[in-house]
């Protein structure tokens, strides 16, 4: 396993750091330790730059390996459901924070984040491989994600902006990936017809 692998692991191991601090931050002192949401706030930092080191050790050192390409977005995905989830349910209101992420926008999170695992398994059966190249959509809506979990964590005035924005692009990211994926099934299916022509 090389170090862009061990960094995603690393990431792994963040996420239970973050929603156990996150508990005790909303049980201890009726919500009110704010040590305890600086601490979950230094978790989730750290698991965000090491989504960016893995990324640029991989392409620098060539270390890009079909691990890595597993690991990262599984990475990704944890660590973004579990703050998501954390900052729903139940509401946050009853902390210092004074605000929830509304739930369908963890419905939206989810949602998309499930279609695009059953579609790459969906792929995966019919073709026996999945090529997923990560498209400007997606990555911005990975940075306006964590930017919301952010926003919420630092108790930044008008969260809903940057939910509505969010929710926006993790739509059009969901679709998008859904269409290329379709791409790539009718693809393979008119490859397979050529040669049988053939």
């Amino acid at each position: 396993m090389n170090w862009a692998n061990k960094i995603s692991v690393i990431r792994m191991l963040l996420v239970p750091c973050f929603v156990a601090v996150m508990h005790y931050f909303r049980v201890s002192e009726n919500g009110q330790d704010e040590a305890l949401r600086f601490i979950a706030i230094g978790f989730f930092a750290v698991a965000m730059l090491t989504d960016a080191l893995d990324g640029f050790i991989a392409r620098h050192f060539n270390q890009k390996s079909r691990l890595g390409t597993i690991l990262d977005p599984i990475a990704d995905k944890l660590l973004l459901t579990s703050a998501v989830i954390v900052l729903t349910f139940p509401s946050m209101a009853k902390t210092s924070m004074e605000f929830s992420l509304p739930y369908w926008y963890a419905v939206a999170v989810i949602t998309r984040d499930v279609i695009i695992l059953l579609g790459s398994f969906l792929v995966w059966m019919i073709l026996g491989d999945v090529h997923v190249r990560p498209s400007i959509f997606g990555k911005v809506t990975t940075f306006l994600q964590m930017t919301t979990v952010l926003w919420v964590l630092f108790i930044i005035p008008n969260p809903m902006i940057i939910v509505y924005l969010s929710t926006l692009l993790t739509v059009v990211s969901g679709a998008d990936y859904m269409i290329k994926g379709a791409r790539q099934l009718v693809s393979a299916e008119e490859e397979a017809g050529k040669k049988k022509r053939n």
